[in-house]
């Protein structure tokens, strides 16, 4: 762990967008200088929601930088761009598209040496009752977790809320656990995202609780706005020391906006990392 933060902190190399990551005021949008430019600042790891969607030579290109850096990749992102039904079927076209995408989401991994991918599991069908879904979402699950496994790689199930992803299927944290449970597989786990379990669920400690022998990830953002720690109303000190305590030493990505403008908003983001760290340790 860097001596700079208590915690493995990972800043995003672009949470909707490639070309705007976290620090774009200081080393642009490039992703080779983005790691650079965090690595310098004591971060061992980042997100990079996607990096399925950057050119496999670039992807190349980062897997050896950030093996040269001492970076680890956290998590991105397969299945984002679906708009149709995808987990709650199944038809077994739409199986068999969902285990191809995880075989290509698996190669890519491969590429940064990363070990956690989120998956998403998209839209609901609105002529196929929500039990009969959900059943559906547990049994593709466990046909990736298959392939997941055998690669070293663990999918994370996230809830997001529904003002920001309005129709999605999964939405509260209670609905993902029980998915992750149901799935019953070492190679599917929760990714506990503290900004959408606020909005949707609130109660973030007692959820927390009741959640972590699941969790196998997190994601920090505060509310309202995702923007960063101390720019809202959760009490992240508070938080993050039961996590802490809890002997989570793994990757929490800063998968959030900045509140301030330019260089001097990032460099407001870092200082409350730091402030955030001393309060932990």
């Amino acid at each position: 762990m860097s001596p700079r933060f208590a915690m493995n902190f990972a800043p995003h190399l672009g949470i909707l967008r490639p070309d705007r990551p976290l620090f774009i005021n200081h080393a642009g949008p490039d992703p080779i200088d983005q790691l650079r430019f965090i690595a310098d600042q004591g971060f061992a790891a980042v997100e990079d929601n996607n990096l399925q969607s950057r050119p496999v030579q670039v992807q190349d290109q980062m897997g050896a930088e950030m093996a040269r850096l001492g970076i680890q990749m956290g998590c991105f992102v397969a299945f984002a761009r679906e708009t149709r039904p995808t987990f709650v079927s199944n038809d077994p076209a739409v199986r068999e598209h969902i285990i191809k995408q995880i075989g290509i989401a698996l190669e890519i991994a491969g590429r940064v040496s990363g070990r956690w991918i989120t998956t998403v599991c998209g839209y609901p069908d609105p002529e196929l009752p929500w039990a009969y879904q959900f059943a559906n979402v547990v049994d593709n699950l466990r046909f990736c977790a298959e392939q997941a496994q055998a690669a070293g790689v663990t999918l994370l199930v996230e809830s997001t809320n529904r003002r920001a992803t309005p129709g999605v299927f999964i939405t509260s944290i209670k609905d993902a656990y029980l998915a992750v449970r149901a799935a019953a597989s070492p190679a599917v786990k929760l990714v506990f995202d503290v900004g959408h379990v606020q909005v949707e669920d609130g109660d973030l400690i007692k959820n927390l609780d009741r959640c972590w022998d699941e969790i196998a990830y997190f994601q920090l953002a505060d509310n309202p706005g995702r923007r960063e720690p101390g720019s809202g109303e959760i009490n992240f000190v508070n938080l993050l020391r039961r996590v802490h305590r809890k002997g989570y030493r793994g990757i929490l990505d800063m998968e959030h906006l900045v509140s301030g403008e330019g260089r001097a908003g990032e460099e407001a983001v870092i200082r409350a990392y730091e402030a955030l760290s001393a309060a932990i340790e």
